[in-house]
């Protein structure tokens, strides 16, 4: 595989029978990790809400956070410091980002790879915050989705049918398919997280899985930290291969 030196990315992957499949402008599978501030939340619960119940109130908003001197908006990638993936700046020591990110490769035939993305150190943070693996493949063709056992166009959602963030089983585009085996929500990769859009989105430019997030106050854990938390994803390069066995072993 091919590793930007500089910002620890996926740039490229070649399976055990020699497909290659690169990033979109450099980059394939990345970690980022997002922190939001007051503004962030009021424009989530502006663009989602159409009434304003206390219950409501309580659920999406995060009481305080106007007040709180370190709240910050920010979307930071990774970079490589002494051979370990870091998240930009000072997101670890002030807020949820994890002290390291490592991304390792199992081949599980010739045409499949486990992939295993493994956040350390991870503390819990009060603060609204999100961690996404970005895949964003050179690859022709639409994106379908597999959900309850059915390949479907991502794109043909209701209006306000909440097509942004979608809970799959797998993710194909031409002879590419990814599965995640832990973390299912996935969305547009451009697309603002801290903002409800109601119109079917476009995932052209490739896809963001969400690994945690603390943005709903019901179906998410609010102070999110683990030791070692590890998600990993199956992909498939070309013809379709099994999911099991051992071939090899491969850490970027």
């Amino acid at each position: 595989m091919d590793i930007d030196p500089t910002s620890g990315d996926i740039a490229g992957i070649t399976s055990p029978a020699g497909r290659t499949i690169e990033g979109i402008d450099g980059s394939l599978l990345g970690y980022r990790y997002q922190s939001y501030d007051a503004a962030d939340v009021e424009r989530w619960m502006d663009t989602y809400l159409t009434t304003r119940p206390e219950w409501a109130i309580y659920d999406h908003g995060k009481p305080g956070l106007d007040r709180a001197p370190t709240a910050r908006s920010e979307k930071l990638a990774t970079r490589m410091l002494d051979g370990v993936r870091v998240v930009e700046g000072d997101a670890h020591a002030m807020f949820g980002a994890p002290a390291r990110v490592d991304i390792g490769f199992r081949a599980l035939d010739d045409a499949t790879l486990e992939i295993a993305v493994t956040l350390l150190d991870k503390p819990p943070n009060r603060m609204p915050e999100a961690s996404f693996l970005t895949f964003t493949p050179v690859v022709d063709g639409a994106w379908s989705f597999l959900k309850t056992g059915l390949w479907l166009d991502p794109q043909k959602t209701a209006p306000r049918g909440g097509g942004q963030l979608q809970a799959v089983a797998g993710v194909r585009r031409g002879d590419l398919t990814l599965a995640p085996l832990d973390t299912p929500l996935v969305g547009p990769v451009r697309l603002d997280f801290m903002a409800f859009h109601p119109d079917p989105p476009s995932y052209r430019d490739g896809l963001a899985f969400n690994l945690h997030n603390n943005k709903w106050g019901t179906n998410f854990a609010m102070w999110w930290g683990a030791e070692r938390f590890t998600a990993r994803f199956v992909l498939t390069l070309g013809k379709a291969g099994r999911v099991g066995g051992l071939a090899g072993t491969i850490d970027a």
